[in-house]
């Protein structure tokens, strides 16, 4: 009777232990966001340590991960390509719908495309070392854009 009671301790114990060191991944990396948190707070960390917490505790409890969304392509060929979705719709990326900088160009339409292909921006207007730089590189993008007008009206 001993015996038994010795060999069901054991195997809770152990099963204990086996679930700490199964899980060691996820409460590493809880701690280490926690400890990045500690430092700086922000939204994006604060969102990072919340999934990280419930993954730690899924993997505690013992929840199976969730399944991976898969999206499949149809190809013109009859070809079919699947490809893992990484942004829901959700999280759909586009940079320029919420902020409040507003972009324009010089031109509209076909104008626009034209001057697309008359204007080159010289190699050291890409990266300016200096205020007077970029100032030059802004006149002369400007000088351009009044040749440019110019020849279109002629045009």
């Amino acid at each position: 009777m001993l015996k038994i009671l010795w060999i069901i301790s054991l195997l809770v114990v152990s099963n204990q232990v086996y679930a700490k060191s199964k899980c060691e991944l996820e409460w590493n990396a809880l701690k280490t966001v926690q400890s990045q948190l500690r430092h700086k707070s922000s939204e994006y960390l604060r969102k990072k340590e919340h999934q990280k917490h419930n993954k730690y505790q899924n993997c505690r409890k013992g929840r199976k991960k969730k399944s991976k969304s898969y999206k499949t392509i149809t190809t013109y060929k009859k070809q079919t390509k699947t490809y893992k979705k990484y942004y829901s719709n959700q999280y759909a990326r586009n940079s320029f719908s919420n902020s409040p900088v507003k972009m324009k160009s010089k031109f509209k339409g076909e104008k626009q495309d034209a001057w697309i292909q008359y204007y080159k921006t010289p190699k050291e207007c890409f990266k300016p070392e200096s205020i007077s730089k970029f100032s030059k590189c802004v006149d002369y993008r400007n000088d351009k854009a009044k040749e440019f007008d110019a020849a279109w009206k002629n045009k």
